[in-house]
């Protein structure tokens, strides 16, 4: 699973460590591999004076419980987007229209994650 170092700051309740938190000088674990995060556990890693933890990436239906549909669509809006800048990075000619259908696809099946 892909890994991601992120500010302690960041670290929201649900996400999964993808290695041990550990003590650098004793080597104390506070919370092992691949373990969900708690607000109580994020709490006392600041209180620990860290920093920074790595954590997995791909935490989709883990963290954030998005369906199996959801994140295809999402992933379909995404690689839309890079094409469509890619292109207008190659050719210097932006595709109207194109940003027009991935911002009404984003609108028709992400509505209910947004206030528009």
């Amino acid at each position: 699973m892909p890994k991601m170092t992120i500010p302690i700051a960041e670290a929201r309740p649900g996400m999964i460590t993808a290695k041990a938190i550990r003590n650098s000088n004793s080597g104390i674990v506070y919370i092992g591999e691949e373990q969900e995060l708690t607000k109580e556990v994020i709490e006392r890693l600041r209180e620990l004076q860290f920093e920074e933890i790595e954590i997995s990436v791909n935490s989709w239906d883990t963290v954030w419980k998005i369906s199996k549909e959801t994140r295809e669509q999402y992933e379909f809006c995404t690689e839309a987007a890079k094409l469509l800048f890619q292109k207008v990075a190659d050719d210097n000619v932006i595709d109207f229209e194109a940003f027009k259908t991935i911002k009404r696809h984003v609108k028709d099946n992400f509505k209910d994650n947004f206030k528009l």
